[in-house]
């Protein structure tokens, strides 16, 4: 039955078609909408179920956007503080030490200064390095020989090792030892990954002269020698530690021993440096047994180190190449201070210049180094001073191979206990006439 819907005076009406007679006839008004209205009213359900839609989602997302802008706000208005401080204010307890309080000298030799010190500078790794130290001190004090993390001795006859500090750490304590010694600040430190290292020196230079036009050039070979480091074991011992000391967990135990540790071994490689006489397998040269090519000698009946005077010091400038001379330094032990300040010209002018602030004192402005391990008891025929480019004596520190003894029977009757530090290391004079030495006289 073909069927429609039509609109007369304002109002649908149905029309059914009579086949018959093939004429559309009225049956009446009607609630059915036409094809039109119809579709009108599916436009607008589905406006109405977007704009639903769309309202239900943004309310949902203006509240999470809220959500996460006062977050943001509570973040921003929180005080600024640095990561390794925050994690410094927790505290954490180690053997009964509060690692909040452990290391602070340490913390303190290296703020602002951080750049220098990657490892120590880091809070996590300091308090880790900390661990270490005091595990290794109560330990070896109470002997506790059968500890796990104790490293078995590979050498000689003791059958108890030594507790290996992490290799991670080692290179930031070498530069708290080089702090200690101004001597082992300014030679060139060299990291050894094995015992042995061969390295270039300078020889003979190619010659250059001046030659008339198309004339011949003869030829020049520079020469290259090899300085070979070879380490030795060193040790040091640090100052006897009482063990009320170390039972009490209130001191900074951590740096007690840390600084102690790197001022002993600053002491013995400066004193190695200076007096290393290269005897013995394998050998460790050092600048006074082993420079023998600007040696100024004192005149006759010259036998005190006070007998020295301006001229000798500056024929010892002369002797080195300008470029040498220009980064040298004058090393000397401290005891002599009063003789160089005293020294003048044949004018009458003093030679040195007092210190100024920061600013070391110098001796024709040349900068002054005071060593306690430079000679000081008079003898004849001995070298007592030395000038030179100290950058042209090379130092070898070994990796992998620092460790902490303890020695609980010295100090038995006292009830003290000292630690004793080993690491490898090697030095040789890379070249011996950037330097100069004075020699007493013979006689």
């Amino acid at each position: 039955m073909n069927r429609k819907i039509v609109k007369i005076d304002g109002k649908n009406h149905l029309l059914i078609l009579n086949e018959e007679t093939s004429v559309w006839e009225d049956k009446g008004i009607t609630d059915e909408l036409s094809p039109e209205e119809q579709e009108a009213k599916f436009k607008e359900q589905v406006k109405q179920g977007i704009e639903l839609g769309l309202k239900e989602f943004k309310e949902k997302n203006d509240k999470k956007i809220s959500e996460l802008e006062e977050k943001v706000k509570k973040f921003e208005n929180m005080p600024v503080v640095s990561v390794a401080s925050k994690v410094a204010l927790g505290d954490e307890n180690y053997k009964g030490y509060n690692l909040k309080y452990q290391g602070e000298r340490i913390r303190a030799a290296v703020k602002g200064r951080e750049h220098l010190f990657p490892v120590l500078s880091d809070e996590t790794k300091l308090r880790e390095l900390c661990k270490f130290f005091i595990g290794a001190a109560k330990s070896l004090a109470a002997k506790d020989y059968n500890n796990p993390e104790l490293k078995a001795n590979t050498e000689g006859t003791n059958s108890q090792g030594g507790y290996l500090v992490p290799e991670e750490f080692q290179w930031d304590l070498i530069k708290l030892a080089r702090e200690k010694s101004l001597l082992m600040s300014k030679v060139r430190t060299i990291q050894m990954s094995s015992n042995k290292l061969s390295l270039p020196k300078e020889g003979n230079l190619v010659s250059v002269a001046v030659i008339a036009e198309a004339g011949s050039i003869t030829a020049s070979t520079p020469t290259f020698g090899q300085v070979q480091l070879e380490t030795v074991k060193l040790a040091g011992l640090t100052e006897a530690i009482s063990n009320e000391l170390m039972a009490d967990t209130a001191v900074d135990i951590a740096s007690i021993l840390i600084e102690q540790f790197m001022y002993a071994f600053a002491l013995k490689i400066e004193d190695l440096i200076i007096n290393g006489d290269g005897a013995g397998t394998p050998v460790f040269k050092g600048l006074l047994p082993n420079i023998s090519t600007n040696v100024v000698n004192l005149a006759s009946s010259k036998t005190h180190f006070t007998d020295i005077n301006a001229d000798y010091l500056s024929q010892m400038i002369d002797l080195l190449a300008d470029d040498d001379a220009e980064n040298a330094n004058f090393v000397f032990h401290r005891k002599l201070t009063t003789t160089f300040r005293t020294l003048k010209t044949t004018t009458g002018a003093y030679i040195w210049a007092q210190p100024a602030g920061k600013t070391p004192g110098t001796i024709w402005d040349y900068p002054i180094i005071k060593s306690i391990k430079m000679p000081i008891t008079d003898a004849v025929s001995t070298k007592f001073l030395i000038f030179g480019n100290l950058l042209n004596y090379y130092l070898g520190i070994r990796k992998g191979l620092m460790s902490l003894d303890v020695d609980p029977y010295t100090g038995f009757a006292n009830d003290t206990v000292r630690f004793r530090a080993t690491m490898r290391v090697a030095g040789n004079v890379a070249n011996e006439k950037a330097f100069a030495v004075a020699k007493t006289a013979a006689s």
